[in-house]
Order: C-alpha cells, then sequence, then structure tokens
C-alpha cells in the first residue's frame, strides 16, 4: 500500500529488485505522549504501523531488510522525558522505570527474531555523529544499526548505547560533518562513512547468512 492510499500515512516500504527491501518508518505521527512511563501500552508506532511492520519484514523475501527509523534504538536522547527508543541513562544502563519506548522496541525485535528475520539493517538518525553498531540482543540473533551526519547542523559526539541490546560499536567518530553511503551486491553489504569532502573515514562490509 502507497503512502498516498490513506492521506497522511507516511510510513512505506520500497523494494529494489530481489536484493533490498526498506521499510521507511513514521516515528512522530503516531507516538504516545513521550512524558509517560514507558510499557506495554505505550507505542512510537501506534497500532497499524507496528501491525505491518511485524507482518511486513518477515515477509520479505529481499536478502536485505533495511529498516529506516528517525530516531535511533541505542542512543539515550531527550530530556528529561526519552524521546527515542532507548530508556538507558548517560551510561547506557536501562533504569527500572523510562519514558522511552523500549518496550516496544525489543518487542518488535523479539518478533523478528521468532520469525527468523535475517540480515537486518536499521538505519537511524536524530544524532549528529557517525557510528555503526553491531546489537546481539539474543545470543542467537544479531543486527545492524547505522547512523550517520549532520551535514549541516552542530556536531554531536558519540555516547553509551543502550546496554539492553548488548551493543557493539564497530565505528564511532564525532565532532565533524559527515554523511554515509550503502552499496549493495549479491554477496555483500557495504556502508562507508565519508566526510563532508568525500573522504572514507570507515568502511564495512556484511556478509548475508
Amino acid at each position: 500500500m502507497a503512502a498516498g492510499d490513506e492521506g497522511t500515512r507516511l510510513y512505506r516500504s520500497v523494494r529494489w529488485g530481489r536484493l533490498l527491501e526498506m521499510f521507511i518508518l513514521d516515528t512522530r505521527q503516531y507516538r504516545s505522549d513521550n512524558s509517560l512511563p514507558d510499557g506495554p501500552r505505550k507505542s512510537m508506532l501506534g497500532a497499524a504501523q507496528r501491525r505491518w511492520l511485524l507482518q511486513s519484514v518477515p515477509a520479505s523475501t529481499a536478502t536485505w531488510k533495511i529498516v529506516v527509523s528517525s530516531v535511533t534504538l541505542s542512543v539515550p536522547t531527550g530530556r528529561p522525558e526519552r524521546d527515542g527508543w532507548s530508556n538507558a541513562n548517560i551510561l547506557g544502563l536501562a533504569p527500572e522505570s523510562g519514558t522511552g519506548f523500549a518496550t516496544e522496541r525489543d518487542a518488535i525485535l523479539r518478533e523478528f527474531r521468532l520469525q527468523g528475520v535475517r540480515n537486518l539493517v536499521v538505519v537511524a538518525a536524530d544524532v549528529h555523529h557517525a557510528e555503526i553498531i553491531r546489537h546481539q540482543p539474543h545470543r542467537d540473533w544479531e543486527f545492524h544499526e547505522l547512523i550517520a551526519g549532520p551535514l549541516s547542523a552542530p556536531w554531536g559526539r558519540p555516547r553509551p548505547l543502550d546496554d539492553r541490546l548488548r551493543p557493539h560499536s564497530l565505528f564511532a567518530r564525532g565532532g565533524l560533518f559527515n554523511f554515509g553511503e550503502i552499496t549493495i551486491e549479491p554477496d555483500q553489504l557495504t556502508v562507508r562513512f565519508l566526510d563532508e569532502a568525500g573522504a572514507v573515514l570507515f568502511t564495512h562490509t556484511m556478509s548475508p547468512g
């Protein structure tokens, strides 16, 4: 279903052949109030969009499934209330109570694992530094999160990641303008981070499987 089929709907998927399907989220229009305590009734996506995501990603036959989120899964943002997925504090540790959307995030990731989703990559924004993270929230399942930018906003810096996702930062760099580039070939996905002049800062290659 296209975005225009429901008036104000923005979330959608785009397919490029057999190698890639992108799932572009709307993390603003349907979300619960940021100040509410996190829990099973709090939602970043709203019921319809979450249902669409949980059906569409596992059903995709593309090699790579890229989910685009305007807020990061693992970098805590927002004060005093969290306005991203994570509830973590400045040390990356999750408190007993929080105001993020981690309950919904973790439920979505758990369902992806149970449905056997492989080759999942999340492209995220809202923080002003470059980073590539391998998350392994379950011992038998992992995915990557890619963050790039800014090109025309104040510089940010890497910070502790949400420990609940068991993250491993493969590259993190702040204090400069940057952008990311993803290339997909039959046997690999390659992500490159570049500075404003186009010089390569870091390259990482992933194989499907």
